[in-house]
């Protein structure tokens, strides 16, 4: 059950983690697949994970760049604000989920 709970918080905020790791470097989707399977221990999709990118495509916080038949997402600058809102978000909800849990 702990694995399931743990892949079921990482799904949630794949738009956060797939902005944070585009953010260290651009990068196509497929390598994103084995980050998330290396870091996570989890197999993505491309049918879970391309449709993610292309909405954060579409709402401007990721650009991406076709070279041949890849296409290379990187982070623009509004998506790097959003990376950092999102992330002071997410911590400030674990803090309170931490203290709730532990008291």
């Amino acid at each position: 059950m702990v694995q399931n709970a743990s892949d079921k918080i990482l799904k949630q905020n794949l738009d956060l983690l797939i902005l944070s790791m585009l953010d260290k470097k651009a990068t196509h989707g497929y390598d994103l697949i084995a980050e998330f399977h290396n870091e996570f221990n989890i197999l993505l999709s491309p049918g879970t994970l391309y449709p993610v990118l292309y909405h954060l495509e579409s709402m401007g916080f990721l650009k991406g760049e076709i070279n041949g038949k890849i296409k290379k997402y990187s982070v623009t600058a509004q998506g790097k604000k959003m990376l950092e809102t999102e992330n002071k978000v997410f911590q400030r909800t674990n803090i309170k989920i931490d203290q709730y849990l532990n008291r």
